[in-house]
């Protein structure tokens, strides 16, 4: 099925900017209205699509589920899956789910899931981490502001620190009003690392460990444009906050990741297909910022870090740096961390390598929680 989200809508905010733009550019001088148009023209379909609400998004993950071509997984038919909208501070409806053992088996611990930057818990996480669900592992799960099935423009980080409150208030009233004796971890996979980090680090007493897959422990320099273009970047976005112009997808990034995320050819197309999957943009100009800030805020406090902790990570991958990962092992100052490094594997361990590969990220996975439960 080819992805419906990628369709261009144009809304009256739309053509009230850009006749704006075009009635200042005649203005000024009438041959730069012929540039402007010819600009426009060019930029527009990567700036506004259908998926850019959650109105649109859902509508059309809707239809996604009805149509595509769907993993046999995400029927769930061995578990049982309980689906919610939980409203936060600001009043905005974030999608979360749990997934449980069915009736009758043993939940020996329960899993509270951080999902990567262009990811969301509702598709491909929900098909793999059954692993763990199917091992008498509970998974909560939540798709963070501007991601997946949540209120927010898509792709949009607008405060790192507001994601991680709204993720830790959900998690721990979760965890306190449906298993509230149930041993907790924390899992994240690349930028949910970070999320991890932090929220460990704002209440370490609800966690029993935490899981990393690929970490964004540091953003690597090859997938950065050059320290000018970033400090010129830094200078126009500004400290916090987001406005018209920082909201836009066109941040300074060498490419396309989702090449680079999968090895696996397939898991590679099913996360293109659906409409939840921005990665073909750019990211936007205020979450760049969030990302860059974020990940120097984990890299200077790795030897803070005193959680027990598992990190996993691929040695191919070009995303984040195993190296990294590695100084996150060797720095932090827990007495009790494992580190499992994989040859051949790429970024996405977790939803992108083979079936067989991914067997055996989770059974890592999977003994090291069940040893501390």
């Amino acid at each position: 099925m080819t992805q419906p989200g990628l369709r261009p809508t144009i809304s009256p905010i739309h053509i009230g900017i850009t006749g704006l733009i075009a009635f200042i550019a005649a203005s000024l001088w009438p041959p730069i209205l012929f540039i402007v148009s010819i600009l426009l023209a060019l930029i527009a379909p990567s700036l506004f699509f259908e998926n850019d609400s959650a109105e649109g998004r859902r509508r059309l993950y809707k239809l996604f589920l009805r149509y595509g071509d769907l993993p046999e997984a995400m029927n769930c038919n061995d578990i049982d899956l309980e689906e919610h909208y939980w409203t936060n501070s600001r009043g905005m409806l974030l999608a979360t789910s749990i997934l449980r053992p069915k009736a009758g088996t043993p939940i020996k611990a329960v899993v509270c899931f951080c999902h990567g930057f262009l990811g969301s818990s509702s598709y491909l996480i929900r098909c793999e981490y059954q692993r763990m669900v199917r091992a008498g592992i509970a998974l909560v799960t939540i798709d963070y502001e501007g991601h997946g099935l949540s209120d927010g423009q898509q792709g949009l980080i607008p405060n790192w620190e507001r994601l991680c409150a709204d993720t830790l208030e959900f998690f721990e009233e979760t965890v306190s009003n449906k298993f509230p004796s149930t041993p907790a971890f924390l899992c994240g996979e690349s930028m949910g690392g970070a999320a991890c980090f932090t929220i460990y680090n704002q209440k370490p007493q609800l966690w029993k460990g935490v899981v990393f897959h690929s970490p964004l422990c540091k953003i690597k320099k090859e997938m950065l444009p050059p320290p000018l273009v970033v400090k010129i970047f830094m200078a126009i976005v500004g400290e916090k906050g987001t406005n018209a112009f920082s909201r836009l997808p066109i941040a300074p990034s060498k490419k396309s990741l989702l090449n680079d995320v999968f090895k696996s050819v397939e898991k590679r197309r099913l996360a293109k297909d659906t409409p939840l999957y921005y990665g073909d943009r750019k990211p936007r100009l205020a979450s760049a910022r969030e990302l860059l800030r974020v990940s120097e805020m984990v890299s200077s406090n790795l030897k803070y870090f005193n959680a027990p902790f598992l990190v996993q990570h691929g040695r191919d991958d070009v995303v984040t740096d195993p190296d990294l990962s590695q100084a996150l092992y060797d720095e932090a100052s827990s007495t009790d961390k494992a580190i499992k490094l994989y040859d051949g594997m790429w970024h996405s361990i977790n939803i992108g390598e083979s079936d067989e590969n991914l067997d055996i990220v989770f059974r890592d996975s999977i003994e090291w929680i069940l040893k501390r439960s």
